[in-house]
């Protein structure tokens, strides 16, 4: 379907794309990544049509490109719906031809004249159903809906960065392309939204080619990986750990020293492999290979001194017992009730991920606690030594005309963290900037690099809590890992919004989930609490679910004439502490499982005393008993609160 041969585009005296070559076929799927800066979004802008400094790009005859750029090219004058539907502008003529000719067709006697509208009314019908049939408006529904776009009239100019680029996925999807190229396209969706694409490309017969950072997005959807590094192409095999295991293995051959970014992509690769259960023996060859890397890589214990970047927050002010507390906090949008009933008492080091649907309130709730909004209903009381500092995800508080000298340093060439002047060559390169970009204009930066920038500026600040609106868009693998890493090591409290799963399941003790019961009116949610990351929240939702559906069974059995069983409405004292201290006995345990899950999945112990082994066998299997019990206690005493409060307690 498409060839590109042997191109080269450089920026100044740096070659961006240095001879590389690349082949699409039908049904392809391709996940491209890289750093941030490396080139991928010229690389879809020369595959979609802009001109390289030298090469080819050979496409089939009247081949259709849909190209999602990360700052869409939408028409800021007309809606929504008007923006969607000049993708099937085509079809949507067609159809209105096709009536304009079957109405003629009704007024005409003459039998010539009928048997010419008889002939073009079929070239019309035959056509419109090959583009996807005459239903097109709940085909646009549809997609609208599932990617969270729920105005249709406003006009494009009044969106959000994120609104229009939901806008322009849609229509990149109405288009119903040959090849899709789309950069970045999980940033700004739900969960849902980004199951629905998986689900969508995954039956396309088109080739897909997308940038993404997100490891369970490229794991759900790619059939290739490829890597762009310093202007070259790598092919990898999926899943994604197969490319992180190759990247730091290639970069440890290519350097024989020890840097930063090997040591995170090993870290990053024993994590995923951890998560594998059931194992052939082609993965645990490869298991091997990481560790002798590690092992390699802890040989020189001096270079590790040497190199070993410490990437430092400002440390944060004397935390207080209490950082914030939830007192019955709602917030309402107009007679739209968003939510209500949040009581939470957050105390120093827990790290709360906010899911839940577009539109749902997720940034209105990051917004109460920035002072930004004052809540509609209830008090949020702050601790006396609480400081508040806020990641925007349109990166407002960046000066395009700036340099990051200017940006970040405020004595000269100096950085002030922690009482102490850190020169900005040495500040940079913390956040992986080389030092020559100091003089570098931030409108020169790519997206990633841009948050990257953005990260650097605001954990200068001495602050105990941090809100975090979609940090991960953009960013690069290694600079995620630089995040998390931060993050793991913060003293404060950290409320996340984020559509990437991984990453929520790395860095949160505790999820904030807005939910629509079905006894709420419509678009009111309720914010639900549960302990642990984003995997503990699927397990806990699953258990719901089978006891509402063993509960609705056992209800349908029992008689009219037994009287029900009196329900307790409120939980005792001894319950109340009991749910409060259960998060973190949880959460202890879970970090024992996956501690003991990871050293058995590495296979070493397997080399040990055999009694050894065993014991370690049985603590895991105790561990998964407790574990379950635990949740299953959370949840009964999760039902009594939420009778008593009206909510989540």
């Amino acid at each position: 379907m498409l060839n590109a041969q042997n191109i080269k585009l450089a920026h100044g005296k740096r070659a961006i794309l240095d001879d590389i070559s690349l082949s699409l076929l039908a049904k392809d799927r391709v996940a491209l990544v890289g750093e941030n800066g490396a080139g991928k979004s010229s690389l879809l802008s020369v595959l979609a049509g802009e001109p390289a400094d030298h090469g080819s790009v050979e496409k089939a005859k009247d081949l259709r490109i849909g190209f999602l750029k990360q700052v869409p090219e939408l028409d800021e004058s007309v809606t929504v719906l008007g923006a969607v539907e000049t993708a099937i502008s085509h079809q949507l003529a067609d159809i209105a031809e096709h009536q304009r000719l079957c109405v003629e067709l009704a007024a005409t006697a003459e039998d010539k004249m009928r048997e010419q509208l008889l002939r073009r009314i079929d070239l019309l019908a035959h056509r419109i159903e090959s583009n996807g049939g005459f239903d097109v408006q709940h085909w646009v529904e549809k997609v609208l809906s599932r990617l969270g776009i729920k105005a249709r009239t406003q006009k494009i100019g009044t969106l959000s960065g994120g609104e229009r680029r939901r806008v322009d996925l849609a229509r990149i999807l109405l288009m119903a392309p040959d090849i899709y190229l789309l950069d970045e396209p999980t940033n700004h969706l739900d969960i849902k939204a980004i199951q629905f694409l998986v689900e969508t490309f995954s039956r396309v017969k088109a080739s897909v080619l997308f940038v993404s950072h997100d490891s369970a997005f490229i794991d759900e959807l790619a059939t290739r990986i490829v890597e762009l590094s310093n202007g070259k192409l790598y092919a990898h095999e999926p899943p994604f750990a197969n490319y992180v295991e190759n990247k730091a293995v290639r970069e440890l051959i290519e350097s024989r020293t020890l840097h930063r970014r090997e040591r995170l992509l090993v870290g990053e690769l024993v994590w995923l492999r951890a998560g594998t259960p059931a194992r052939t023996t082609k993965q645990n060859a490869r298991i091997d290979r990481a560790y002798d890397l590690m092992e390699q890589i802890a040989k020189d214990k001096d270079l590790q001194q040497k190199k070993r970047l410490e990437l430092e927050m400002s440390t944060s002010r004397r935390l207080g017992h209490t950082i914030l507390e939830f007192d019955h906090v709602g917030m309402a949008h107009g007679s739209r009730i968003l939510f209500k009933d949040l009581n939470l008492k957050v105390v120093a080091r827990q790290r709360y991920g906010i899911l839940g649907l577009n539109g749902c309130g997720k940034t209105t709730l990051l917004s109460v606690i920035a002072q930004k909004l004052r809540p509609s209903f209830g008090e949020l009381r702050f601790g006396k030594n609480t400081v508040v500092i806020e990641f925007d995800q349109q990166r407002e508080k960046l000066e395009a005309s700036k340099t990051l000298k200017e940006t970040l340093a405020d004595h000269g060439d100096y950085v002030r963290l922690n009482e102490e002047n850190i020169h900005i060559a040495s500040y940079l390169e913390r956040y992986l900037f080389s030092p020559n970009d100091a003089n570098r204009r931030v409108d020169t930066l790519s997206g990633g690099e841009q948050n990257r920038l953005l990260l650097a500026k605001l954990l200068r600040i001495s602050a105990n809590c941090l809100l975090l609106d979609e940090p991960t868009n953009d960013l690069d693998m290694t600079s995620l890992l630089v995040l998390e890493e931060t993050l793991l090591d913060y003293d404060g409290v950290i409320f996340v919004v984020s559509h990437d799963r991984r990453f929520l399941d790395r860095v949160c003790t505790n999820i904030l989930a807005f939910e629509q019961p079905t006894s709420a009116r419509d678009g009111e949610s309720v914010i639900a609490i549960y302990p642990g990351n984003y995997s503990d929240y699927l397990r806990l939702k699953a258990r719901q679910s089978n006891l509402d559906v063993k509960s609705s069974l056992k209800a349908e059995s029992v008689t009219e004439k037994l009287r029900p069983e009196r329900r307790k409405t409120k939980r005792s004292f001894k319950e109340e502490r009991e749910f409060q201290e259960m998060g973190s006995v949880i959460e202890r345990l879970e970090e024992e499982r996956a501690a003991l899950f990871a050293e058995i999945a590495e296979g070493q112990v397997f080399r040990k005393d055999g009694a050894e082994v065993q014991l370690k066998l049985e603590r895991l299997a105790e561990l998964d008993v407790e574990i379950e019990k635990l949740y299953s206690r959370w949840q009964e005493l999760m039902d009594i609160g939420s009778v008593a409060g009206g909510g989540a307690s």
